[in-house]
């Protein structure tokens, strides 16, 4: 089939479907051809959709990794400052990644953002008790 399809307000074919996809079209680029009643979008076209397929996110059949941000930020508030403010970060770029189609990225980022508020946590349990030992009054030892 021959295509024509317009760039710069200017129509430009005849061209075939690899030539179209060499010529540089994204899938929103309006493609014309004969038979069909109006300009329509090339990811819409039925011997293009294939040029288009991996243009599509591909998390639609995952779900989203856990974010951990409740964690965070309790880790944060209560364990280790340092820490929790490294697995606020990863936690906040998990759905970020997701969203722009990086499924591995944003697994990823869940898997280290549960590693620091683990060491966030262990870090405020060990920590806790010379803490509370050392900033205890001292007049409470002597009588």
């Amino acid at each position: 089939m021959q295509y024509w399809t317009i760039v710069n307000n200017v129509k430009v074919g005849p061209m075939n479907a690899a030539q179209l996809i060499a010529y540089g079209i994204n899938p929103n680029s309006l493609v014309w051809c004969q038979g069909m009643a109006q300009w329509t979008q090339a990811c819409r076209v039925p011997e293009l959709m294939p040029y288009f397929r991996s243009a599509q996110p591909v998390n639609n059949f995952r779900p989203c990794p856990s974010t951990y941000f409740p964690w965070a930020i309790v880790t944060t508030l209560l364990c280790c400052f340092p820490a929790g403010i490294v697995a606020l970060i990863y936690s906040t770029m998990v759905e970020s990644r997701y969203s722009r189609g990086d499924y591995y990225g944003s697994v990823k980022a869940s898997e280290t953002a549960l590693l620091w508020c683990i060491i966030a946590l262990v870090f405020g349990l060990v920590s806790w008790p010379f803490a509370l030992f050392f900033n205890f009054p001292a007049n409470y030892y002597l009588f």
